[in-house]
């Protein structure tokens, strides 16, 4: 069992202590408590005793009633109402006494001695003494007041009997409660001191059974953290907490050792691998490690030994190599040298050709440009002679409406000249008619005397304007067929002249396509001109690449032979030399 379901397990049973006395003390708190059941039964004989001393369930009152009703029987008005309300409340406790929870003795004690008389006592008041009062028989009255007194009598003594075990029940009570009290504090006292003893139980189990243990573990822990791992360490059993920790710390114990032993192998791989670079650094190829390492680090030293057996064959190779790439280098650098000249002097000469094409793509585009020019210019005339013909044709049309007008003109100049004849017939009639008239019309004949002269006058200017505008309309039809000549030369002014700008537009549009061809020899050209320069510059470049590439050979040459090889690196050098440096250094 692990020390966690240990102390679950206690608290557990701890919280169940806890909670019993909780109970306990609550039960006993609920018998003593006010309006717990103690109290009640107390409560209830102290209701009873109320109830018997004084009234309603004792009867003196109702005595007394009778005592003064029987001395004085012309009271029976005011005694009558107060008698019959202490029978009813008689009634009514009684019915409460019979239906409560008192005490049994007590209940059968009141039941069966002061219940039966104090009826007998109200049973005489009702059927005897209160009728004889009333009928005013006094013999009758006395006689019933003597059965009443003797009914008092016994009931008293019942009564007496029925306080005297009321307060004795009480008593009982009183004491019930103080045991049950006494009983309580002593269970609670007992359960407290359990309690108490639990828990110094468990704390002496936690501090011997695990803060021992757990402080011994502590210090060995801090002992194998110092680096001391050659302590003994007690063996683990069971599944609890504090053997899971010695588990831990005996797992920490043995990784420590394990960590110490490959600290001591590890220092011997890094001191001969050390060895091993040293030499490599001194330039020494030809050093490697022996001495057989740890099962983990075997496969370190051997491929430390391979690494530098390749290095050794690598850095052979490179000298074989320098040797090859400078001779390659030395012929490479005059095969350039050459080439350069001989794309020098092509340069040349392409930058010649370049610059007369440059000359006559020049002077055709300036011929094109000129042609283009020329076209507009003629494609502008053959507009403009275009509107001129248009404007020809409106002003013959133009014309011709003059003419129209002028004739309607005299159409109106001849209604003129008709109003005028007629004018004057009228005024020579107006004259005649006032020439009859005497005296009287004769202001009406000098009215139509100048009425005369006026259509005289208006006739003859009609005749003039008539006769300007006859030889207008003559002019004016001579001027619409000159005019109309001129507009069929203009027509054919405007197709000769459409026709040259087509001719001149064929010329320049042929103008500018061998332009354009130019343009894109001469770009040819050029670009023939920009590769030869390119290429140029580049077998310069190959030439300085070449002497660069000889003098880092030699450079890498120099570096590799700084290095001390053997193995196979050396006897490649050697088999390669009768075969691949002499001829190379022949065709340098």
């Amino acid at each position: 069992m692990t020390i966690r379901n240990r102390i679950q397990r206690g608290g557990i049973t701890l919280a169940l202590c806890v909670v019993a006395a909780f109970v306990i003390a609550g039960l006993g708190v609920q018998q003593i408590r006010f309006g717990g059941p103690i109290h009640q039964r107390n409560q209830l004989l102290s209701d009873l005793t109320g109830d018997i001393l004084p009234p309603p369930e004792y009867v003196i009152e109702a005595y007394l009633e009778a005592t003064q009703l029987d001395d004085h029987p012309e009271t029976l008005a005011l005694h009558q109402p107060r008698l019959a309300d202490l029978e009813k409340q008689y009634l009514a406790r009684e019915s409460f006494w019979r239906d409560s929870a008192l005490d049994p003795e007590i209940k059968q004690s009141m039941l069966t001695g002061s219940v039966p008389l104090a009826h007998e006592f109200w049973k005489t008041v009702d059927d005897a003494f209160l009728p004889a009062i009333a009928r005013g028989d006094k013999a009758a009255a006395d006689a019933a007041f003597t059965r009443l007194t003797a009914s008092y009598t016994r009931h008293r003594q019942a009564i007496d009997t029925l306080v005297n075990a009321t307060t004795a029940q009480q008593a009982k009570v009183a004491q019930t409660s103080g045991t049950t009290l006494i009983m309580i504090a002593l269970v609670l006292a007992a359960m407290g001191a359990a309690i108490l003893a639990f828990i110094v139980l468990c704390l002496r189990y936690l501090n011997r059974q695990v803060m021992e243990q757990i402080g011994r573990i502590t210090a060995q822990l801090e002992q194998m953290t110092a680096g001391d791992f050659a302590l003994g360490l007690d063996e683990a059993s069971g599944q609890d907490e504090i053997a899971s920790l010695r588990r831990a710390a005996l797992a920490f114990r043995d990784a420590g050792r394990r960590r110490i032993t490959a600290d001591a192998q590890q220092a011997q791989v890094v001191s001969a691998l050390g060895q091993g670079l040293d030499a490599i650094a001194a330039g020494d190829l030809t050093h490697r490690v022996v001495k057989p390492f740890a099962a983990d680090y075997e496969p370190l030293r051997m491929t430390f030994n391979q690494t530098v057996e390749r290095l050794s064959v690598l850095i052979g190779g490179m000298l074989m190599s320098a040797e090859g790439v400078s001779s390659g280098a030395d012929e490479i650098r005059a095969a350039s040298d050459d080439l350069a000249q001989r794309n020098l002097q092509q340069a040349a000469d392409v930058e010649e050709w370049s610059a007369a094409l440059t000359r006559v793509d020049g002077l055709v585009n300036q011929s094109a440009t000129n042609a283009r020019q020329v076209q507009q210019s003629i494609s502008d005339t053959h507009h403009e002679a275009a509107e001129g013909a248009d404007v020809v044709t409106r002003t013959v049309d133009a014309m011709a409406g003059i003419q129209s007008s002028a004739q309607e003109i005299s159409q109106i100049i001849g209604v003129i000249d008709g109003i005028a004849f007629q004018t004057n017939l009228l005024a020579l009639n107006a004259g005649v008619e006032a020439a009859r008239a005497g005296d009287a019309g004769r202001g009406f004949a000098v009215v139509a005397s100048e009425v005369r002269a006026l259509a005289q006058r208006s006739a003859e200017a009609a005749n003039d304007i008539k006769t300007l505008i006859t030889s207008s309309g003559r002019q004016v039809t001579t001027g619409v067929a000159l005019v109309a000549e001129t507009g069929n030369l203009l027509a054919k002014i405007v197709g000769e002249v459409a026709d040259v700008n087509i001719s001149i537009a064929d010329i320049a549009d042929s103008a500018e396509d061998q332009a354009a061809s130019l343009k894109r020899v001469s770009s040819a050209v050029v670009g023939m001109d920009r590769v030869t320069q390119h290429n140029a510059a580049m077998v310069e470049q190959a030439t300085a690449a070449a002497r660069s590439l000889v003098a880092e050979a030699t450079t890498l040459r120099n570096a590799a032979q700084q290095f001390r090889i053997g193995g196979r690196g050396q006897a490649i050098i050697d088999a390669a030399a009768a075969d691949v440096f002499q001829p190379l250094r022949r065709r340098a």
